[in-house]
Formats: C-alpha cells, sequence, structure tokens
C-alpha cells in the first residue's frame, strides 16, 4: 500500500551469490554485507542472510537476542553437516528460514525470492496494523477487540485511559491488560459485576449468538470512579471459514449529552428563580391528566408590590423564593409550580379535603412570612378546583380556582 525501505544485511555471502541477491533486490531493498558480524549493521538490520559457521551462528542468536531482534528475519545458510546439528539449537523453530550452503543459481534465487515475499508480506501486515492503530487512536470512542474467550487483543488509548487503577493505584499499562478479560481491566469481582448493572460481558454473548452487530446501552466506572452512560455497538469478528472468533466493540460515551439534555428539559420546565415547575410544565400535566381525578391550588401573594416598592425587587425575589420553598416544604407529595410574577400553582392527584389543605397552607406561609420584618405584611390568597372527569375542561378548571382565588383575596383586604 505505502512505499517503504527495508535492509538486509548479509554476513559471509559474497562472490557469485552476492551478485544474483544485488540483482534481484528492488529499489527500495537496500543489500548490506561484511564477512564477519558487525554490531553496528546488526543493529540497524531489518533482515538478515547469515552463511557462516555453527559456533559463530550460536553467538548471532545470542546477540539478536539481545537486541530483541526477531528470529523470524534470520535467513542461514548451512551445510549438510550443519543442518543435522541445528535442530539441536534450543530457538531453532524461531529462525525464518535455512537455506542450503551450496544452493545453486536457481535455487538461491527461488529462495531470495520468497524472502522478497516474506518483506513485503511482513510489511503489509505492518502497515495493516499501524493503520488500525491509528484510525481507533484517532477516534474519541472507547475501542477495543476481543476474542471469543473475552480476552482483549487490541484497543485505542481512550480505551486504556479509561480503566481504573490497579489495586496498588498504578495506571494500567497495554501490555498489562492484553490477554486480560473483563473483570481484570475494570477491577470487578465477580460478585461485584453481578451485584451492578453491567451487561458487558453478556452482550458480547448476545453478539455471537444473533452472530451480527448489535446496539447496547451500558454503563462503565472509569478510572477516576465516575459511572459513564454508553451507546455501544458490537459485532463479530469470522474467521476465513466464517468462523466466529471473537467481538469488536465501539463505545460512544454519551454521558455529557445526557447530563445536556437534562439540562435543557429542566430549563425548559422550571422556573428559573425558584427551581420549580413553571407555568408551561403545569399546564401540560393537567392536560396529561385530563381524564383523571385531581385538584389545583391557585395561589397569589398579598401586598407583594408593596415589598418590591418598600425595599427593591431583590427582596421581592427573596419572597417569591421563600414561598416557593416553603410550599414545597408544607406540600412534599405534591408538584408545586410557579405561573410567573407571584402567582403559584399546586397539583394533587386524586381526591383531597381541599379547604383544610388551604388552610395548612395559609397558616404554614403566614408563619414562613412572619420570620422577616419587611415580610410581615405579605400573606397569601389561595383558590382551589377538582378535575370533572366526566367533562374535564382545563379552562374552566383554572377559572373556579382563580374565581375563588380571588374572592379570598378580596375578602382578606376587607
Amino acid at each position: 500500500m505505502f512505499e517503504y525501505k527495508n535492509n538486509i544485511y548479509c554476513i559471509g555471502i559474497f562472490n557469485e551469490n552476492n551478485e544474483v541477491i544485488q540483482k534481484l533486490s528492488p529499489k527500495n531493498i537496500e543489500i548490506i554485507h561484511s564477512s564477519t558480524i558487525e554490531i553496528s549493521k546488526l543493529t540497524d538490520a531489518d533482515y538478515i542472510v547469515a552463511q557462516m559457521e555453527m559456533s559463530d551462528i550460536k553467538n548471532l542468536i545470542s546477540m539478536m537476542n539481545d537486541l530483541n531482534k526477531s528470529l523470524n528475519n534470520l535467513v542461514l545458510c548451512l551445510s549438510k553437516e550443519d543442518m543435522k546439528t541445528i535442530f539441536d539449537c534450543e530457538q531453532v523453530y524461531d529462525i525464518g528460514y535455512i537455506w542450503h550452503k551450496d544452493s545453486d543459481k536457481k535455487e538461491l534465487i527461488y529462495n531470495f525470492k520468497k524472502l522478497l515475499d516474506k518483506i513485503a508480506e511482513d510489511n503489509e501486515v505492518y502497515e495493516y496494523r499501524k493503520i488500525i492503530e491509528t484510525v481507533i487512536n484517532t477516534s474519541v470512542d472507547l475501542i477495543w477487540v476481543k476474542d471469543i474467550k473475552g480476552r482483549h487483543k487490541m484497543f485505542n488509548n481512550n480505551f486504556l485511559d479509561a480503566l481504573p487503577p490497579a489495586k496498588d493505584g498504578h495506571k494500567k499499562t497495554y501490555d498489562e491488560c492484553v490477554d486480560r478479560g473483563h473483570l481484570f481491566l475494570w477491577e470487578l469481582s465477580p460478585e461485584d459485576y453481578s451485584g451492578g448493572e453491567f451487561i458487558c460481558m453478556e452482550s458480547e454473548l448476545d453478539v455471537i449468538e444473533a452472530n451480527r452487530t448489535l446496539t447496547f446501552d451500558e454503563k462503565l466506572i472509569v478510572g477516576n470512579g465516575d459511572i459513564r452512560k454508553l451507546i455501544t455497538k458490537k459485532s463479530p469478528v469470522h474467521d476465513r471459514a466464517g468462523n466466529i472468533i471473537g467481538t469488536v466493540g465501539v463505545a460512544k460515551d454519551i454521558t455529557q449529552e445526557l447530563l445536556y439534555k437534562e439540562m435543557l428539559e429542566k430549563n425548559a420546565n422550571t422556573d428559573y428563580l425558584t427551581g420549580i415547575f413553571n407555568r408551561r410544565y403545569m399546564y401540560d400535566l393537567m392536560e396529561a391528566n385530563i381524564y383523571n381525578e385531581f385538584a389545583v391550588l391557585f395561589m397569589d401573594l398579598d401586598n407583594f408590590k408593596y415589598i418590591n416598592d418598600t425595599y427593591g425587587h431583590n427582596k421581592g425575589d427573596e419572597a417569591i423564593v421563600l414561598t416557593a420553598e416553603t410550599l414545597q416544604q408544607i406540600l412534599p407529595d405534591f408538584l408545586v409550580g410557579r405561573l410567573g410574577g407571584d402567582e403559584f400553582i399546586v397539583f394533587m392527584e386524586g381526591k383531597h379535603d381541599l379547604q383544610e389543605i388551604v388552610s395548612t397552607v395559609k397558616s404554614k406561609i403566614k408563619e414562613a412570612y412572619s420570620k422577616d420584618t419587611c415580610f410581615q405584611t405579605l400573606d397569601i390568597s389561595i383558590g382551589y378546583a377538582e378535575n370533572n372527569t366526566q367533562n374535564p375542561d382545563i379552562e374552566h378548571l383554572i377559572h373556579i380556582a382563580d374565581n375563588i382565588m380571588y374572592d379570598s383575596k378580596i375578602l382578606q383586604k376587607k
């Protein structure tokens, strides 16, 4: 896919064989050679082709191990006698290729072309892996790959960052987490998992059983202890024969999105000053319950204008907030709303002794006002009405409650 450059370090390969190798090598392959092992060249080598004595081969293998170089990228050219003894070497099966030392030109060409094929294949595998790693680490989502047994084979940085610290407090590394299961990564005991609202492992079993991509709402305890809400898509991974060998998961963290949505809903339905429900919400509530039994209280403060004119609007706002808080304390089982200005409404499901409730509210509200010398002239007028389920009419209901409230206000002035 991409252009790449590699080098092949040939040790002890000279004369005709070296010429053949040079001619077969494409432009992106650099051939480096020396008669004996040179540590600097070995360090920089991508692939090594070596023709040397067995004692030197053992030394070469030891040096490659010290340099953390893969023996799979090593080609040994051995005589028939050395081929008999090489299999006594402990790491012989890690070696990439073994060629005959006395190969003719055709065999050498064949072997070298096979090596070039391996180099191209290695580069392709490496490129695709790097592309996958780059793509998943560019994503803001949590991405992971599990095998059929639930072991994590690959995941992105966001997934790793979301993990809670290990029991000793250190941040888990990628290598620690590869090939580990869900409970280890998320520091959960089987009891914790079964006792929580987690479906991570079960949802993967659902994907395997369905053999298709499924979407889930999931919860996750992340590294700082917060519970995050996720929308997760999980898909099965198949081998060439079509057998499921694992799953891929992509999780979008929607916690902030949900909080923002809740905030918008709250702002749309609540009064900015008091935090109780607003006119819109209370009217929608009555409409939604139009065929159910309920009653409402309509309230209006008396002498509120005097508070604003005498002590200022900030003090007037304090009176509104105090009224809202007191109503919620007096009527904890009912919904309290502010219609606007100094008008309030209470929604009560079912049937109630409204006159007794009105009497209690007036008494408690007056008691609350009396604690502030600025509010001692304040009072409250209350009207009430019950919904007629046989012939429901919200506007008529409000009209009845409003008239009773008005009569109460006139009576109090007298």
